[in-house]
């Protein structure tokens, strides 16, 4: 694309702008992927496990697609017999988990109620994906700077005309 930029000279965006934005996004999407990898990895180093049981499943829509996912509400009690519930993090279509089901819950003993489903999917997805799509954004990025750089070091530091 960056390439039928320079060729055509006709775009209403600068080539550089274009591939500085999607650096940028894939630098935030990165460092959003970092935080969430760290919080997590933080979250299970204090956690407390116990044993639950998927008491619903809960359907939310998407307003983007209008498809629906399933998301697990979970109850578990602590040590000192205190029950909680909460719904997890990350939902699928068909659902992941089915009522009824027991699972195992870990939980921050300071704050019972922000526990999480101990489950690979359930504890790493969002960073999986903001680090996936991160390194694409980031890559194209900076392999079309790179590549517009040599362009303008071969034209002399000029922009090669259209």
């Amino acid at each position: 694309m960056v390439g039928i930029m320079a060729k055509t000279g006709k775009s209403s965006v600068p080539s550089w702008l274009f591939t500085g934005i999607f650096l940028l996004v894939g630098l935030g999407m990165l460092g959003g992927a970092v935080y969430s990898f760290v919080t997590t990895w933080r979250f299970i180093g204090g956690a407390i496990a116990a044993d639950g049981v998927v008491i619903a499943l809960e359907e939310r829509w998407s307003s983007a697609d209008g498809d629906s996912a399933y998301f697990p509400r979970v109850a578990f009690e602590t040590q000192d017999r205190r029950r909680f519930e909460f719904t997890g993090d990350t939902g699928s279509q068909p659902a992941a988990f089915d009522v009824g089901e027991p699972v195992r819950v870990l939980f921050d003993p300071a704050q019972p109620e922000m526990a999480r489903i101990d489950s690979f999917f359930q504890l790493w997805l969002l960073p999986l994906i903001l680090g996936g799509l991160g390194t694409v954004f980031s890559a194209f990025g900076l392999a079309a700077t790179v590549s517009m750089a040599r362009e303008s070091v071969q034209h002399g530091g000029a922009t090669p005309a259209a």
